[in-house]
């Protein structure tokens, strides 16, 4: 400890700010030997062998929390630490009833710290007065109010444990809290605008945060792999979500996103899992491939969404109901590609298109009502959905697009509907269980190829107008099915 402190004082000179900025050289954290705060903290990169994957990565080679001695009792029943100033600020002071640290006094000037070890974290700042530990708290003391944790202050600091924040605080730095493994509750006030990239990266411990209500934008990765963040509410101001901001938050139980929400990241939410309320319009505004791909069971969308976008529920394996409101007018293409426990869900409507791809791979979707107003069905929209056993196609659609039914298994009948003009390639291929076709048109409607009903049920029957029949078996496409053609007398 003496080593340190002689170590932080030798740096005084070169420390200026009134919050906490780190130093350009690199570090290793993959050593093995568990390196002090002191040594550490003053880095802006690390190699921390975390590739930027699908679900966040993480290291967890210095995960190392050491025992526990904190008082914490004694704080979580009043326990005092000597502090009885009130901050000067006039913002309502933040609350965690999980933090011990909550009941008690901030100054504007101080930041409050709990540790795995029950001892002081080594922290050095050339406008600091005291660096205490007592009774199980400890307390930095600066000579002025404290705006701004800057980037890296307390990156890698494996001791952490809670933290609170004076309500003077206006500036989170990028990466201010980043592969602090141990931490698990922190107080910010209101007042910061922006949780910038990276801010609690690979906070592997942080059960529970409350988003400041003033906060209107979260960064790339800001709550990356945070894997025990369980309740996350994000504020009504907030408009901007970037690329991977929770993602590899595997220990979510429900994710509430606002109106104000205008803009989400590539894979903002991948790897969550719980129930997701949105409120916001869901669009690719950012350019992103997908946009809620995660293991959510249950999503419910508010009143004032009229918009799902591109793949925005893509690969939602563990998606098994969603509710769509009727102010919905747009769902676009792939939005419930491979939602493989979907079981059932209703289309507005006044949707009138069914876009490309929308449930293709949906395997537990045993049925489906497709609206009245919808007059397109894209390219693959329901292949693949092997439990679907029956479908009927509105009377306003003239076109059926390629593969559009391919590999329904399940799917025993469906009605094509008096409008059609054309059926694309190998529409109805490979639904083996298909043994009732009943195409109304009395103009046979033209068939891409001679694949689209392949591989259909054995004793399949393709039933058509009776003064059509003979014009079905002699059309091209259609005779070769002719074996199959049965005339019927449609209502």
């Amino acid at each position: 400890m003496m080593r340190n402190l002689l170590l932080c004082l030798a740096v005084l000179g070169m420390l200026t700010f009134s919050g906490c900025e780190k130093g350009d050289d690199d570090v290793n954290t993959n050593t093995t030997e568990q390196p002090s705060n002191n040594d550490n903290k003053d880095d802006k990169e690390e190699n921390t062998n975390e590739d930027d994957n699908e679900n966040g990565g993480e290291n967890e080679g210095n995960d190392n929390e050491g025992g526990e001695n904190t008082g914490e009792a004694e704080n979580e029943n009043g326990g005092d630490n000597g502090n009885d100033g009130e901050g000067d600020g006039d913002s309502e002071e933040a609350t965690d009833p999980n933090n011990p640290l909550s009941s008690i006094a901030c100054a504007n000037n101080e930041i409050l710290y709990i540790t795995t070890t029950g001892e002081r974290c080594d922290f050095s700042e050339a406008n600091m007065v005291s660096n205490t530990y007592e009774n199980g708290v400890g307390k930095i003391t600066f000579d002025s109010d404290v705006t701004e944790i800057r980037g890296w202050c307390f990156h890698y600091d494996t001791d952490l444990k809670y933290i609170k924040l004076p309500k003077s605080i206006t500036e989170l730095g990028q990466e201010a809290f980043s592969l602090c493994f141990s931490l698990k509750g922190i107080i910010l006030p209101d007042g910061i605008t922006e949780i910038k990239k990276r801010t609690f990266w690979n906070c592997h411990s942080l059960t529970n945060i409350t988003i400041p209500k003033s906060v209107t934008k979260i960064g790339s990765e800001a709550f990356c792999n945070c894997k025990s963040l369980e309740n996350i509410i994000i504020p009504e101001k907030v408009t901007e979500i970037g690329d991977q901001a929770f993602a590899g938050c595997v220990s979510s139980t429900s994710l509430t996103i606002p109106k104000s929400v205008t803009k989400i990241g590539e894979n903002a939410f991948v790897g969550c899992t719980g129930e997701l309320f949105i409120n916001c319009n869901i669009s690719n505004s950012s350019g992103a491939d997908v946009i809620f791909t995660g293991s959510f069971s249950k999503v419910v969308l508010g009143d004032d969404v009229t918009l799902i976008g591109k793949n925005a529920f893509a690969r939602c394996s563990s998606l098994e109901s969603i509710n769509i409101p009727e102010s919905v007018t747009e769902i676009s293409d792939g939005a419930f590609f491979m939602c493989s426990a979907l079981t059932s869900v209703t289309i507005p409507k006044n949707i009138t298109k069914i876009s490309k791809r929308l449930f293709e791979y949906c395997s537990s979707l045993t049925n489906i009502t497709i609206p009245e107003k919808v007059t397109e069905i894209g390219d693959q929209a329901f292949a693949g959905c092997s439990s679907l056993t029956n479908i009927i196609i509105p009377e306003g659609v003239t076109e059926i697009g390629n593969f559009t039914f391919g590999n329904c298994s399940s799917l025993t009948s469906v009605t094509i509907p008096e409008g059609i003009t054309e059926i694309g390639l190998a529409a109805f291929e490979g639904c083996s269980s298909l043994n009732s076709v009943y195409c109304k048109p009395t103009t046979p409607p033209l068939l891409n190829n001679s694949a689209v009903f392949r591989d259909n049920a054995s004793d399949r029957k393709i039933y058509v107008p009776r003064n059509s029949a003979d014009a079905y078996k002699a059309s091209e496409g259609w005779s070769e099915y002719a074996d199959a053609i049965e005339p019927y007398d449609f209502q």
